[in-house]
């Protein structure tokens, strides 16, 4: 009976530790992607699927425009294989992360590439943050989100050519959603066409050309 007990303890060993070895090279197969924002991160996720691990160095509640480099931001980025970065000037910060993360193979994809950057009403100085390259905060117009896909897309492919078709097969599903989507927020949105709205801070210049929107005022805090 000691006998049984003991090849039976013997058995579970070798599953639990054939397990973890399965979980353990099949997480260590998974490309590792960071993100400067959690927009950025959650668009990555839709096209990498269950083929990459993703983080982002700024959470929903920091300002992305200004970020001080941690010890634990160049951690992420010394194991990561590719880095995406919002553009525009928003996120100039991650250019130092990356130099100085010693990780000679990382990848950094600009998804602000094939973007049309809406100009600023002033230029120069846009109430307290400076475009100069045009506005930086193109994702939240829904228009813009599969040009976003496709640059991740590309740069998921640059990095792991061997899953390509896997890659394809995502963004082209992620995009007919979006497509969809939009076509319904729009008809939605419709009854508003034209509407004076006020917002916080120069973010929905792309929101409102999207859906006809007339911004009349931005409050700052």
């Amino acid at each position: 009976m000691r006998e049984f007990t003991g090849m039976k303890a013997a058995r579970a060993f070798i599953v639990a530790v054939t397990t973890l070895a399965a979980v353990w090279a099949d997480s260590e197969a998974k490309l590792q992607v960071v993100t400067s924002t959690t927009d950025l991160a959650a668009i990555a996720r839709e096209v990498g699927g269950e083929q990459i691990e993703v983080s982002s160095v700024c959470s929903a509640t920091r300002d992305v425009h200004s970020v001080e480099i941690l010890p634990s931001y160049m951690l992420k980025i010394r194991s990561a294989d590719l880095f995406l970065k919002v553009g525009l000037g928003l996120d100039d910060w991650v250019n130092n992360l990356a130099a100085n993360s010693e990780n000679a193979d990382l990848l950094v994809i600009d998804c602000s590439q094939g973007i049309h950057a809406l100009r600023d009403e002033n230029d120069e100085e846009s109430h307290g943050h400076l475009h100069v390259s045009g506005n930086p905060h193109y994702w939240l117009g829904p228009s813009n989100l599969p040009a976003i896909a496709r640059n991740i897309h590309d740069g998921l492919c640059r990095v792991n050519p061997n899953n390509a078709a896997f890659y394809d097969a995502r963004m082209t599903l992620f995009i007919a959603k979006l497509d969809s989507a939009f076509a319904n927020w729009k008809a939605s949105l419709s009854l508003f066409r034209g509407a004076a709205i006020l917002t916080y801070h120069e973010s929905w210049p792309y929101f409102a050309h999207d859906f006809e929107l007339d911004i009349v005022g931005i409050v700052e805090s």
